[in-house]
């Protein structure tokens, strides 16, 4: 939203979007949570792309730019090369995680393991992390932390709505990027999308009615392209 309000606002404007911008980043980082901080990094690479990309690459570069993806690609493959594969181990310690993301890596086998036993129709919506039912009673002999989800929403999504649940999500995002493609201009909320759909990868936030306040921002903001567009179509007709 400050981001938002610094772009389109008087100095005014600016200047508190400036000062809630400072205390969102002060609590971001009092947060010491790596999944809201490299959520925070993706939102803001893909942000500068894009602007990168109106102001220059589309403007300026033309072919220079797959000769600029390709350069960025070979110099960060030299670090890797040259430090070898303790680079690559001592990554996740830089964001405070062990290779195993917390004991995640170890829940996906036991949970997979689970999805191959409905893996066509899921176990239900909302059927799966019930406290005292027989998979989970068995999970926690296993991870004695008791997890209340995978911490890998498109996981969980397999889990309970099966392959068929899961390949309608996808279907669905897909079609949200088809048509936010083609839209003219800007469109705000779709940074809620994806900041929806990059926290999934980490916390099963997305399409969970005990988690639902990304689900309830997912939603919303996914309505409002197709309200926007709908909109445009009926003031040009």
């Amino acid at each position: 939203f400050w981001v938002y309000s610094f772009s389109q606002g008087n100095k005014r404007n600016r200047a508190i979007a400036v000062i809630y911008a400072c205390l969102s980043l002060i609590l971001l980082m009092g947060s010491r949570s790596a999944t809201a901080i490299l959520t925070a990094v993706f939102l803001f690479f893909i942000l500068g792309f894009s602007v990168a990309y109106k102001r220059i690459f589309r403007t300026v570069i033309g072919p220079l730019l797959s000769s600029l993806f390709l350069f960025t690609f070979f110099i960060c493959l030299i670090p890797i090369f040259y430090l070898g594969l303790d680079f690559i181990l001592s990554m996740p310690e830089l964001i405070g995680k062990d290779l195993t993301f917390s004991g995640r890596t170890d829940l996906w086998v036991t949970i997979f393991d689970e999805v191959k036993t409905h893996l066509l129709y899921g176990s239900g919506f909302g059927g799966f992390w019930v406290v005292g039912s027989a998979p989970i009673e068995s999970l926690y002999n296993i991870h004695i932390w008791l997890p209340n989800q995978a911490h890998l929403g498109y996981l969980d999504t397999i889990n309970e709505t099966g392959i068929i649940g899961f390949v309608i999500m996808a279907i669905m995002v897909v079609y949200y990027f088809i048509n936010l493609s083609k839209f003219e201009g800007s469109h705000f909320w779709k940074w809620f999308v994806i900041a929806a759909l990059v926290l999934n990868l980490m916390e099963s936030c997305l399409m969970s009615y005990s988690r639902s306040i990304t689900s309830t921002f997912f939603i919303y903001s996914y309505l409002a392209l197709f309200c926007e567009t709908m909109k445009r179509s009926e003031e040009q007709y």
